[in-house]
């Protein structure tokens, strides 16, 4: 099974959310469910030669960026869960990949004028 989902945003280790925008002073605005995201992810996981990828622009139509070093909004998929995230850069494969090399590949289809703040974000945060 290959399931393939979009998102609001995922952060350098690859979780996802895909429920909520914050707004400009942090609060959370729900503009869609769960649905059955984890339930998919999970079952492809689990599946022989299956794929759980997530579909993403590198930032959205106002300029935001999508790869993010930390989420803004609810975790709807955990980073023990990631798979493979795709953006118009590339392909990230973060599944048994480790924490440092996770970053690299987010980094990698990140929007390129949000890669340098991503790699110093990276850094304060400790992840590299």
């Amino acid at each position: 099974i290959v399931c393939l989902n979009s998102a609001i945003e995922v952060d350098l280790l690859g979780a996802v959310n895909a429920e909520a925008v914050a707004d400009g002073e942090g609060r959370w605005r729900h503009v869609g469910g769960v649905g059955g995201l984890p339930d998919f992810v999970r079952g492809a996981l689990a599946a022989r030669n299956g794929r759980s990828v997530i579909a993403l622009p590198s930032r959205t139509p106002h300029g935001r960026p999508r790869i993010v070093a930390r989420l803004a909004g609810p975790c709807t998929v955990p980073a023990c869960d990631a798979d493979v995230v795709v953006t118009e850069h590339g392909v990230a494969h973060l599944r048994d990949a480790t924490l440092a090399e996770r970053v690299q590949r987010m980094i990698a289809v990140a929007h390129e004028a949000d890669r340098d703040a991503l790699r110093a974000e990276a850094r304060a945060l400790g992840l590299v």
